[in-house]
């Protein structure tokens, strides 16, 4: 019975030890630095991957990979350009795209059914700047600005874990957010201002979605009939000085005082940006973070310049700690933490099973004579 009894054992461990590994490091791949396009860059990138792009101006359309993040340096000075005939940046599931400017497309972003993140991006000069059919993204923290039609066209579109929140959608040229067909979305904590016709359009199917803490100024009309723009929105001058072309004013001017405090204290508008690398220079760019270029940088030897990093424990507010890996220095945002079994209350656990593993296997040669005889003629007439 002992030696079935440290089998058991043994099995446990092991088990435990297969489904409780680390996690294996993401990786950090940089563009044009170490590969030279976004699309290649993203082909390259594995779900918790991040694909990292220098300022400068890029070419559309490009279409993203599931669970892989694509962050510019900042949407002042990194710029997707479309070609106006179709999508500049098509989504993908679980993907997060933030701090780039999204222009000249027939829509800035497509997400068909798709639910990822859209973040600190302005989104400016397309047909619709953004299209969501079905699924809603999560749309926080963005310019979405100038864009011909709509800012942001929901195409029978739910909400599951999206949301359009803390935005500043302005001067469109027909409506701020179209909820079409049945449409049923929350729209909370946003500026509309000054769009053309409506600062929200509803369709008679779309007309439970949730319009609430928002701010509606200078637009033609607030919503229409079937738009619930209830007491909880507000209708003041967000008191913006000036508007630049490219909107990136929306971002650091005109806080409004308290007027612009949403339900529960939260912001209306916009909210602090965080950057990768640090806060914007003194130039206008973002603080620049040296790499350490090596071929080692990578066990596999397939891809030398896409670079592993691990990353220590997350930073408070969105703050980006680093953690340098073998060959690489390059800091890794704290949002993509792999969490350690000491971190996930599996240590003591974790331990034990560590040691009857190691011992486990011989200890079920540890028993007594009967038994051992009596197994080994199983095993022989098995």
């Amino acid at each position: 019975m002992r030696g079935r009894y440290y089998t058991a054992i043994s099995a446990i461990a092991l088990t435990l030890l297969v489904l409780h590994q680390p996690a294996q490091c993401a990786k950090l791949i940089r563009v044009p630095q170490t590969v030279k396009s976004i699309q290649t860059a993203l082909d390259h990138a594995e779900a918790g991957d991040t694909v990292l792009v220098s300022e400068g101006v890029y070419k559309g359309p490009i279409i993203m990979r599931d669970d892989v993040i694509l962050m510019g340096m900042s949407a002042e000075h990194t710029i997707l350009r479309g070609n106006r005939k179709g999508a500049v940046v098509t989504g993908a599931h679980g993907a997060s795209i933030s701090h780039f400017t999204i222009e000249g497309g027939y829509n800035g972003i497509q997400c068909e059914n798709t639910i990822m993140t859209i973040e600190n991006c302005v989104i400016k000069g397309n047909r619709t700047g953004i299209h969501c059919v079905i699924a809603l993204p999560l749309i926080r923290n963005n310019i979405v600005f100038r864009n011909r039609w709509s800012g942001i066209f929901c195409e029978t579109t739910r909400t599951h874990r999206g949301s359009v929140s803390n935005n500043v959608i302005a001067e469109n040229g027909y409506c701020g957010v179209m909820l079409a067909g049945q449409s049923q979305v929350l729209v909370e904590n946003n500026i509309f201002y000054f769009n053309k016709q409506y600062g929200v359009f509803a369709a008679e199917g779309a007309r439970r979605s949730r319009i609430v803490n928002n701010n509606f100024f200078g637009n033609r009309n607030s919503g229409n009939q079937y738009s619930a723009i209830d007491q909880t929105n507000q209708h003041y001058d967000p008191q913006y000085s000036a508007v630049s072309s490219n909107g990136f004013t929306f971002w650091n001017d005109g806080q409004g005082g308290a007027k612009n405090q949403g339900g529960g204290g939260r912001v209306i508008g916009p909210l602090k940006r965080t950057f990768y690398g640090g806060q914007p220079g003194q130039d206008g760019g973002t603080r620049k973070v040296n790499i350490e270029k090596s071929s080692k940088q990578t066990g596999s030897g397939k891809d030398k310049n896409i670079v592993p990093v691990c990353q220590e424990e997350a930073g408070s507010s969105g703050e980006f700690e680093q953690k340098r890996a073998k060959g690489g220095q390059e800091p890794f945002p704290a949002k993509l933490q792999r969490d350690e079994p000491e971190q996930s209350g599996l240590a003591a656990p974790l331990k034990a099973a560590q040691e009857a593993a190691k011992s486990g296997i011989a200890q079920t040669e540890e028993v007594d004579d009967a038994q051992t005889q009596d197994s080994s003629v199983n095993v022989e007439t098995q």
